[in-house]
């Protein structure tokens, strides 16, 4: 429930900037589609979604657990 309501807070918080462009912080690209993004609930970071699929299933794959945010 905690963890809902962060992940509000972050996205009316973007919804209010001004400028809706975001940068991936996997592939470093601009775009501003915000279908095409993924928040984390965690943090305030935010990565293309095809990014963040790609990440998870490496990490996945690798038995890397715990999985934390690629951007340290």
């Amino acid at each position: 429930m905690e963890e809902e309501k962060q992940l509000e807070e972050i996205k009316k918080e973007r919804e209010a900037e001004e400028e809706q462009e975001f940068n991936c912080k996997i592939c470093f690209e601009v775009f501003e589609e915000e279908n095409e993004i993924m928040p984390l609930q965690l943090c305030e970071h935010i990565f293309h979604q095809e990014c963040m699929i790609q990440y998870l299933k490496s990490k996945i794959e690798d038995s890397k657990f715990p999985i934390f945010c690629p951007d340290p």
